[in-house]
């Protein structure tokens, strides 16, 4: 395997040369081919990002690749009151010390995901390009998550109800639980 060369070309992204080899990326194609995404539709329109999305077992190879990059990759994260609000939780909810716990199952681009990123159209006549995705998992050090008062936790359990019960269609028990998560916890509805 050829050595990895990491360039940060942002602050909190690097393009990553040499983390799969040839063969590696081989394999992934034609397991992607096996798996009909040649034969999925697409509009053509290089205006519109398409979002088609196959699922490849790959296990064994991301075992490998988390070994190629674990040293690599940030180390810790500190979520505090400074961070910047994440789009999917409040920073209340993300507080504490993060550290890097694995993988989810050619060239690679590594960054945070809350980054807004694209990519170029091709050149007429190249090679596809193909996109193969993983994510680093990190989990929260326990001893740095925010302490929730019982109000807090209560909130948080009838917000997942009020989310089931949306998705099943249960829609006025939704609303009813709605409402009461936010009264207990304000924080949530913003």
């Amino acid at each position: 395997m050829s050595a990895q060369r990491w360039d940060e070309f942002l602050p909190g992204a690097w393009c990553v040369e040499g983390l799969l080899t040839r063969d590696e990326c081989d394999a992934l194609i034609e397991q992607a081919r096996g798996a009909g995404v040649e034969s999925m539709k697409f509009s053509g329109d290089i205006r519109h990002r398409q979002r088609v999305t196959v699922r490849l077992d790959v296990s064994e190879l991301t075992r490998v690749l988390w070994e190629r990059i674990r040293e690599r990759i940030p180390q810790e994260i500190i979520i505090d009151e400074t961070t910047e609000n994440s789009r999917f939780l409040s920073v209340q909810e993300c507080m504490g010390r993060w550290v890097p716990s694995g993988l989810h199952t050619g060239k690679s681009v590594v960054f945070f995901h809350g980054m807004m990123h694209d990519g170029e159209p091709l050149a007429e006549g190249s090679r596809a390009k193909w996109i193969f995705r993983t994510m680093v998992y990190y989990k929260r050090d326990q001893d740095t998550a925010p302490r929730l008062s019982p109000e807090e936790a209560k909130a948080r359990r009838l917000l997942k109800d009020a989310e089931a019960a949306e998705e099943s269609g249960r829609i006025n028990e939704a609303i009813s639980l709605y409402k009461q998560a936010y009264r207990l916890d304000p924080s949530l509805e913003s």
